[in-house]
């Protein structure tokens, strides 16, 4: 489960950095804006792009996914632990 975790942050985190400006998902990240851009799917912003603790949820359930796992109880702590290593990386950069 500790090697998910990893594997689950190192991929958010890429995912992240990745859609910064002049790298190569900037592409993904301008789509998104533009999907997200009314009233209400504008809440989805920080889980997809905006937030590497928000994206946890989403990018990370992708990779669990691509890990081979299947949904169950475990999946929830995986998201959560995922979230709460990205939030101790966040804050040790800034």
């Amino acid at each position: 489960m500790l090697e998910a975790i990893g594997i689950g942050t190192l991929f958010v985190l890429g995912v992240y950095a990745a859609m910064g400006e002049e790298m190569i998902l900037h592409w993904l990240k301008l789509f998104l804006e533009q999907l997200t851009n009314n009233r209400i799917l504008k809440y989805l912003r920080p889980a997809l792009y905006e937030c590497p603790i928000c994206m946890s949820s989403f990018w990370g359930t992708i990779a669990w996914l691509l890990m081979g796992f299947h949904f169950s109880e475990l999946w929830v702590l995986y998201v959560i632990a995922v979230a709460g290593v990205n939030y101790l990386v966040v804050n040790a950069i800034s």
